[in-house]
């Protein structure tokens, strides 16, 4: 997902989970 990239650049990977939540 986009989205799940854009906020892993974003918010780096100070929120893996959450972008783990994303791209799942």
């Amino acid at each position: 997902q986009e989205v799940g990239h854009k906020i892993d650049f974003r918010e780096g990977p100070a929120l893996p989970v959450l972008d783990h939540l994303l791209t799942d």
